[in-house]
């Protein structure tokens, strides 16, 4: 979660990474298997989370895939592998994957600005909006910024007629927009300063549409849903699937179903099963394998870290020492994202180096206090137990 991870407010809910568990503790073994091990874990928490699933992977397919709880907790409904609920701010990969493609076919040139793309001005005269580049989007050092109030209005009811991003945007971003304040453009002129942005992430969908001549909806179904066979994977919230899980405040009280007009940054309505196949997916692309979802090279670009450390930028956490193309490292090793709304928490890491990778998501957001330290426990005893079942598979 960010630096405002203590608000209520929506804005820090799409989280770069977690900061309620960082430290990964692991399930004592004492003979029993790994599987026993993460099997248990997963089981223990089930009593914590109305409902929740994880699953580990490698190149090749799904290693481990556990679900428990509910779904929909009154209607006694389980929550499934098939179970469908929003991820968050993992939904940036999926930018990052369409971004290096279109930078290694030479459709887009990455220290390259954006603002010819974009069918508003950014910002006052200054040139400051004007200057920023697709790396730099796609490494939140552009110095756009998400302040609390405006963003909160990308958030609107499930039923909402207006979820145009472009009308968004150019609301929150140009001079004559409702939204617009001035501090929603830092005034960095030389870009080395890192700060997490949702908004930099939407601009940098809302510029590969223009560059790729579709919505970001359409490319997302035609090159990544489609090749992986995410047939459940979706940004809409209607018509409601049967597979919908039920959102829930960390007091266990329903949360009203939403959409987000920034859908690109974290609006992804996915299951289990389908986020394990997009891991799988770009393990399987960082190593060349045939796939019709991108290229080895593009992979590679997506992965590598975008921070030389000669230049480090400031602001960046020790925890996240360095970015790929919305892709995040971690100090621990891997790299991925988190996602974290109204009642929504969800993580997702890979390592290319062993080709494995591990997930978690539930249908409730952690809160704050006591209530969140409880959730945070019983995710980090997860989220260690999977990792010992990783280790298992780079064993073998």
């Amino acid at each position: 979660m960010t630096q405002q991870q203590h608000s209520r407010a929506p804005v820090w809910r799409k989280a770069p990474w977690f900061t309620l568990a960082t430290c990964v503790i692991g399930a004592s073994a004492h003979a029993q298997t790994p599987t026993a091990v993460v099997s248990r874990a997963v089981e223990q928490a089930g009593t914590i989370f109305p409902g929740l699933c994880t699953a580990v992977v490698d190149r090749d397919s799904t290693r481990f895939l556990r679900a428990v709880g509910y779904a929909d907790v009154a209607a006694r409904r389980a929550y499934t592998d098939s179970t469908v609920q929003p991820v968050g701010s993992i939904t940036k990969t999926l930018i990052g994957m369409l971004l290096a493609s279109a930078a290694t076919d030479g459709t887009i040139v990455l220290d390259a600005p954006v603002a010819p793309l974009l069918p508003f001005p950014v910002g006052d005269a200054s040139g400051v909006g004007s200057a920023m580049t697709w790396r730099q989007l796609a490494t939140h050092t552009t110095g756009l910024r998400d302040r609390e109030q405006g963003y909160r209005a990308a958030y609107v009811p499930a039923a909402s007629a207006d979820t145009s991003l472009s009308r968004y945007l150019q609301r929150y971003l140009a001079p004559t927009g409702t939204l617009y304040r001035a501090e929603h453009i830092a005034r960095v002129r030389d870009r080395r300063q890192f700060s997490y942005s949702n908004i930099g992430a939407a601009v940098a969908a809302l510029a590969l549409e223009t560059a790729r001549g579709a919505s970001f909806a359409t490319l997302a179904t035609r090159e990544i849903f489609g090749p992986l066979g995410m047939q459940q994977s979706r940004f809409t919230a209607a018509p409601a699937s049967p597979h919908d899980a039920v959102l829930y405040d960390a007091t266990r009280q329903v949360v009203e179903p939403y959409v987000l007009t920034t859908y690109p940054d974290g609006g992804l309505r996915t299951s289990c099963a389908d986020l394990a196949r997009l891991a799988t997916g770009v393990l399987a692309a960082e190593q060349g394998r045939p796939n019709s979802m991108m290229s080895k090279a593009a992979a590679r670009l997506m992965l590598s870290p975008q921070f030389p450390d000669s230049a480090m930028p400031s602001g960046v956490d020790p925890r996240e020492p360095n970015q790929g193309l919305f892709w995040q490292f971690r100090r621990t090793g891997g790299i991925g994202h988190s996602g974290s709304d109204p009642g929504v928490t969800a993580f997702l890491l890979i390592d290319p180096t062993t080709g494995t990778g591990r997930l978690f998501m539930t249908n409730v957001d952690f809160g704050e206090g006591k209530t969140a330290e409880r959730y945070a426990a019983a995710f980090t005893a997860v989220w260690g137990a999977l990792a010992q079942y990783q280790a298992t598979i780079v064993s073998r």
